[in-house]
C-alpha cells in the first residue's frame, strides 16, 4: 500500500486529537500494537475488492453499502480508505451529519477454505473530499489497485469521493491465532 500524500482534514485531526470515543478502548479485546500486524492489514486491504460501509442516518438508523475502495497508509501508520459514491446518495447525506463510520472487509474469494477467511472491521472518521487535487489522487489510488482497471470506466471524476481516516480496527484471521485482535491506530506502533 502506498503512503498517503495528503493530511487529514482539520476537523478529523481535531477529533482524533481529542480521542474520538474515550472509553471505547476498554471494550476492545486483545490489543496488538505491532508494526507487523499493521503491515499485514495494509496488505490485506490492498488485495481486497470490496468494503461494506456503514453510516448512520440523522434519525439514528444504520445504512450499509457495498463499495469498491482504494487504500493508502496515513501519517500515523493508519489505513486511509478512498471510496466513491454517486451524487446525492443517502450515505453522502449521512456522512455530512455524522462522520463516524464502520467498514467491514473480507475476501472469501481469496481463500478456498471458508473456515480460514480473514476479516477486518474498521472504525473511522469519514469526510467528503473537496480538494480537486486529493480527489484526483483518490482516483489514482483506485486505478492503481490490482484488478481495478475497470474503475477507469466508471466516471469517478464526476462522483464525490469519500476519505475515511481509520482510528481503530478488529482483525480476525482464523488460519492463525490472530482472532479478534484490536488495533488502536491512535497509538504509535511497536516495532
Amino acid at each position: 500500500m502506498d503512503e498517503l500524500a495528503f493530511a487529514p482534514p482539520p476537523e478529523v485531526t481535531a477529533r482524533i486529537a481529542a480521542g474520538v470515543e474515550p472509553g471505547d478502548a476498554a471494550l476492545l479485546p486483545r490489543v496488538d500494537e505491532s508494526a507487523a500486524l499493521r503491515m499485514r492489514i495494509a496488505d490485506f486491504l490492498s488485495t481486497s475488492e470490496l468494503a461494506i460501509l456503514s453510516t448512520k442516518t440523522a434519525g439514528g438508523w444504520p445504512l450499509t453499502a457495498c463499495m469498491h475502495f482504494g487504500s493508502v497508509i496515513g501519517e500515523r501508520g493508519q489505513p486511509v480508505l478512498y471510496l466513491f459514491s454517486k451524487p446525492d446518495t443517502r450515505k453522502l447525506v449521512n456522512v455530512a451529519v455524522e462522520p463516524r463510520v464502520s467498514i467491514m472487509v473480507y475476501a472469501p474469494h481469496n481463500e478456498p477454505d471458508a473456515s480460514v477467511v480473514p476479516s477486518l472491521q474498521l472504525q473511522g472518521l469519514c469526510t467528503i473530499i473537496d480538494s480537486k487535487i486529493e480527489h484526483k489522487y483518490s482516483m489514482e489510488c483506485q486505478f492503481g489497485k490490482v484488478g481495478y482497471g475497470f474503475s477507469r470506466l466508471l466516471g469517478l471524476h464526476k462522483q464525490p469521493a469519500l476519505r475515511i481516516d481509520v482510528v481503530r480496527g478488529l482483525w480476525n484471521d482464523p488460519s492463525t491465532n490472530l482472532q479478534s485482535i484490536a488495533i488502536d491506530y491512535l497509538q504509535t506502533p511497536r516495532v
